[in-house]
């Protein structure tokens, strides 16, 4: 979830920003994702990979006020609450 944030707000390095991809929105999308999942072909190297369960976190199990975090000292502060 942390690594997650710090991608949504640009403060991470970029070797790990190229991991996931921002979901862009258009008329046809009514999801409310914000980064794309990759299409998984196997358990392993598919499901279980920081690539596809990164977004899970971020946009399934994540409330919308820990995602509003003006800071990662708050962020981090409020998600072991």
């Amino acid at each position: 979830a942390v690594e997650m944030y710090k991608v949504f707000n640009n403060i991470c390095p970029d070797i790990i920003k190229d991991l996931f991809t921002p979901h862009t929105v258009t008329r046809q999308t009514r999801s409310k994702c914000s980064f794309v999942r990759p299409r998984v072909n196997s358990v392993y190297y598919g499901e279980h990979s920081v690539r596809n369960f990164g977004p899970i976190v971020w946009d399934r199990m994540l409330p919308q006020h820990l995602k509003e975090s003006p800071s990662l000292e708050i962020f981090k502060r409020e998600i072991k609450n």
